[in-house]
């Protein structure tokens, strides 16, 4: 098992998450809902749970899908709660908890009729279990009538005021406690920028009414390496009641949604839907965007691709190519530290002219 893997299943070996992620009514509910109204496409069939955790889905799936038979994989030490809870319950008839990856393991079975998982991190992709889904897919689901559940998913984006998070954490600086430090402000804008910030926002900060999609994934078809690159280029307009009421944007707000089929049920993670510990990704620009009178904004590029230092992450960028190209060089701080040491060099060499110049003019009158 690599390192990130190994930090990664560690981190479910910790009773608070697992107790944070089922208190997130939205998304427990919503499988719960899934399986209830679905429940004729889950009864007598066998189940497969990818990365059950506490196994909260496969006693969804054994209690109210009716299934014969669920097997619930986890690759943390959770697994030997989960087996405790099945006992403790009643269920070790149905349900069989199997401890390791999905990858290491062998079910005692070659196909199953659904996989139900719920892998889904920050901006639906963080974590990198998405992957782990797709291998259970290819190696065990039935070709003909196999059920993902979730079975589609999508990424939202749209430009965003955060003028409260602005105030609180930039023009702080222009008085602390009656003194002038405007200076940093460059750096607070530059380590706000720095990487992406995970907070619930309300529905009136979006500047959109309609969100771009980045991304649209059919899990029953995409591949891995659908996931390696994916890349949004569009070009805003904002609605007018929203030019009136905001000079200007300070980044970009990016969630996600998971439909469950055939019965349909949605799980948002939409500043517009109710609260979920994914919350919303905000990403900051180096500096606010003011808005053009038109509303229109520049070729606007987001790009995701699997982070180098750790796969299960994803470096995300906006470039707004034609924005700050004026601008850019007054932001960049290590330009504008080199810039300032330049000009001091420039200035204390001049300084250096000068003076060699007066004593050369010194000693030329006393020669004279």
């Amino acid at each position: 098992m690599s390192s990130s893997d190994s930090t990664y299943f560690q981190s479910y070996f910790d009773v608070f998450v697992h107790e944070l992620m089922i208190k997130d009514k939205p998304r427990t509910d919503a499988y719960l809902k899934a399986i209830k109204e679905n429940q004729h496409v889950f009864k007598d069939k066998v189940v497969l749970d990818v990365g059950c955790g506490t196994g909260i889905l496969s006693f969804f799936a054994a209690k109210y899908g009716l299934a014969k038979k669920v097997y619930a994989v986890e690759a943390s030490e959770m697994a030997k709660y989960a087996s405790l809870f099945v006992e403790h319950n009643g269920l070790e008839d149905v349900i069989e908890v199997i401890e390791g990856k999905i990858e290491d393991i062998q079910l005692p079975i070659e196909k199953v009729d659904i996989i139900i998982s719920e892998w889904m991190g920050f901006y639906l992709l963080h974590e990198g279990m998405l992957e782990s889904v797709l291998y259970a897919r290819d190696k065990y689901l039935d070709k003909v009538n196999g059920l993902l559940f979730p079975s589609k998913a999508c990424i939202y984006m749209s430009p965003c005021e955060m003028n409260d998070l602005y105030k609180e954490r930039v023009e702080f600086w222009n008085d602390v406690y009656g003194f002038d430090m405007s200076a940093a402000i460059p750096l607070a804008m530059e380590t706000l920028a720095r990487k992406p910030y995970v907070e619930c926002i309300k529905q009136e900060q979006l500047l959109l009414k309609i969100p771009i999609i980045i991304k649209e994934l059919n899990l029953m078809t995409i591949t891995n390496e659908d996931l390696q690159f994916i890349q949004c280029e569009c070009y805003i307009q904002l609605e007018d009641n929203n030019i009136k009421q905001q000079n200007c944007i300070h980044g970009f707000c990016v969630w996600f949604d998971v439909l469950f089929e055939p019965k349909e049920v949605i799980l948002s993670t939409s500043p517009n839907a109710a609260p979920t510990h994914w919350k919303q990704t905000i990403i900051m620009l180096p500096q606010p965007l003011e808005i053009p009178k038109s509303g229109k904004l520049p070729k606007t590029i987001l790009t995701m691709t699997p982070s180098d230092v750790n796969p299960r992450h994803y470096d995300i960028s906006i470039d707004i190519p034609e924005a700050f190209a004026e601008e850019e060089e007054d932001y960049d701080l290590k330009d504008l530290i080199m810039k300032q040491f330049l000009n001091q060099e420039d200035e204390d060499s001049m300084q250096d002219d000068e003076e060699e110049e007066i004593n050369n003019n010194e000693e030329e009158e006393k020669q004279q």
